[in-house]
């Protein structure tokens, strides 16, 4: 089996599928398997996004000193925001995959900031295509209309999900919480009543069904004026 090193990745070709390492400082490695039709340049994202020195990834090349005083100042809102809720996700052991979602693994959790001063949240295709810009295959099924979900999205806190409103999205879909690590639970619904009111309106893109395991998932929503971020995590299906 042939190895070789691209723009971040450790990338193993076999006769079906591609398995790519990617590496991120200071977050634990994500283990991911391709399965593109061609994998004679198997990666998932290039260039490589960057990343903060508090943990926040930001598109490659972006640069700061380019932005005007607003945008600064909705820069640094921004990041008040993805701090805390980085912080929250590490001290309550938040993972998607941990319950309420179909994700059969159990994905981290990392902070993104994208400018944008669109008047709603970009779509998926610009998001993985334009911004991103995502292996071809995995673009080839990203929509061009935004989906917008208006209103604040349910969570529930040291109880299960209340199967009256089953069909209905769940922040714990993402924040998945767990009883494996001792909290408090008087601040942990703290955190998720701030949660419900900072992530709305709010999309979910999940793409690379087929093509990825696990599949690439963008939860964002508007953070400050000029400014769209949120969640980038995965989940494994079968």
């Amino acid at each position: 089996m042939m190895c070789s090193t691209v723009d971040g990745f450790e990338i193993w070709g076999g006769a079906t599928a591609c398995h790519i390492l990617e590496y991120h400082a200071n977050i634990d490695i994500i283990k991911q398997f391709c399965y593109y039709k061609d994998q004679s340049d198997a990666y998932v994202v290039r260039p490589f996004p960057s990343m903060l020195k508090c943990g926040v990834i930001i598109p490659f090349g972006l640069d700061l000193m380019s932005f005007d005083t607003k945008h600064l100042q909705g820069f640094s809102r921004s990041l008040e925001i993805l701090t805390y809720m980085r912080k929250a996700v590490k001290t309550f052991g938040l993972r998607c995959g941990n319950e309420c979602s179909p994700n059969e693994g159990c994905n981290e959790l990392s902070m993104i900031l994208i400018p944008w001063d669109g008047e709603v949240l970009p779509s998926e295709a610009t998001v993985l295509g334009d911004i991103f810009h995502f292996h071809p295959e995995i673009l080839e099924c990203c929509i061009s209309d935004t989906c917008v979900r208006t209103e604040k999205l349910y969570f529930h806190v040291g109880s299960e999900h209340d199967e009256e409103i089953d069909d209905e999205p769940c922040l714990n879909g993402v924040f998945g919480t767990t009883d494996s690590i001792e909290k408090n639970t008087d601040e942990e619904q703290e955190f998720f009543t701030w949660l419900q009111n900072i992530m709305v309106p709010s999309c979910t893109y999940i793409a690379g069904e087929g093509k990825l395991n696990p599949v690439v998932e963008f939860f964002m929503t508007t953070l400050a004026p000029g400014w769209v971020g949120g969640i980038l995590t995965g989940e494994c299906w079968t």
